[in-house]
Parts: C-alpha cells; structure tokens; sequence
C-alpha cells in the first residue's frame, strides 16, 4: 500500500472594470484531497466537494483521512460588485518530479458560473468554497508521501 497526502496552493489572478475598487482576497483553508492508499494499478478519482465530502468513486482506493474543500473570502468589495471566479484544470506532482495527477472540475459554494455570480454581503465580504477532482492515471507508479501543485484561481469583477 502506498500513503498519499494531497495539498494544492494557489496563485491569484484578478482581472476587473471597477480600477478604483480596492479589496482583499484571503486563503482561510487550502484544498485538501486527503490520506489514501492506491491498491491497484487502475484508474482512480477523488472528489473533495466544496463542503470537504470526499468521495472516492470506484474501488482500488481507500481514504485513511478525508479531505477538505478550500475556503476564499473577498472583503472590502463594493457589495453591488458581480465576482465570477475561474479556475482551470491543473496538476500536482510527488516531490520527486513524478507521478503526475490531473485536477479539474472544481466547483463552487455559493453556486459560481457566467449566469450565476457571487455577490458580497452588505459588509463587502463573501466567503467561499472549493472543491475539485483528483485524477489517478491507470498504471500510474504511485510514490509514498506528500504530492504538491498550485492552481490558477482567476477573478473577474
């Protein structure tokens, strides 16, 4: 069996129209997919809902400790500002340069879309969650130990 602790950071990018807006965007908890043995060589996933639920949807696999989704908060924002957050599909690799995992369909809690934006409060703040799916390749050589990656988090307003 092989132990596997997954944990991503991430770098900002923040693109907007209000150039005169002044607010903070803040990290209050990392994306975390967990502890958990890989028993074969198939293909795998684990899928860390917004909430943390980690779930692990085929056999092969087995959490030892579940993950957490990663909470943002925006404060200071102009509470009429629309915010529509973007990340895209990236990876995360062993300390040693390999194996590598895909990362992608991140969700959102409040719901985050094109149609659907996340607004502040009356205070000028929100906060939010995240939650992605990992990908484990089929034949992958999975190496005991931490796996690190950084995602694109991206903000229009």
């Amino acid at each position: 069996m092989r132990f596997l602790a997954l944990l991503l950071i991430f770098p900002l990018l923040i693109c907007g129209s209000h150039s005169s807006q002044a607010f903070q965007i803040r990290e209050l908890k990392a994306l975390d997919f967990g502890i958990f043995t890989i028993t074969d060589s198939g293909a795998h996933s684990i899928v860390v809902a917004p909430n943390g639920l980690t779930t692990l949807p085929d056999g092969g696999i087995h959490k030892m400790r579940g993950g957490r989704g990663a909470t943002f908060e925006i404060v200071g924002a102009d509470p009429a500002t629309d915010f529509y957050v973007t990340i895209n599909a990236t990876s995360i690799t062993h300390a040693s340069g390999s194996p590598v995992f895909a990362i992608d369909s991140f969700e959102f809690d409040p719901p985050n879309s094109s149609l659907s934006p996340v607004h502040p409060g009356p205070d000028g703040s929100i906060a939010f969650n995240i939650g992605a799916t990992l990908h484990v390749p089929p034949g992958t050589p999975v190496r005991t130990g931490a796996y690190r990656g950084t995602y694109e988090f991206m903000i229009n307003f």
